[in-house]
């Protein structure tokens, strides 16, 4: 794709085909922890929040660049600031309406017979 100066991001799941297979397990991150790898032009970056997001780009790098983002504690009335790679901050500012159209078609879906 970069050789035809396509430009990728976006998430995938771990246990795809030709996903790294040595990045640290769920059990062993905590909220915030980051796991990054680079090959080829091509950067994996798992992160935690409340479930483990795992992102793909060809144009942006494995920096350790960390924003905050702010997640409510369950429980708690208080938010925390929650350390957050770039990627994912600049993954969510432009990701459009695929993602959030297959977010909405999950509450919508009826089951076929």
């Amino acid at each position: 794709m970069l050789q035809k100066k396509i430009y990728l991001c976006g998430i995938d799941h771990v246990d795809r085909k030709n996903m790294p297979k040595n990045l640290k397990a769920d059990k062993g991150m905590k909220r915030g922890a980051v796991d990054t790898m680079s090959a080829n032009g091509v950067t994996c970056v798992k992160w935690i929040d409340n479930r483990s997001v795992t992102l793909l780009s060809n144009f942006l790098t494995c920096k350790k660049d960390m924003t905050h983002v702010l997640r409510r504690q369950a429980g708690c009335t208080e938010k925390l600031h929650i350390p957050c790679p770039t990627i994912v901050t600049i993954y969510n500012k432009y990701m459009g309406g695929v993602d959030l159209m297959d977010q909405k078609k999950v509450s919508y879906e009826t089951d076929r017979k």
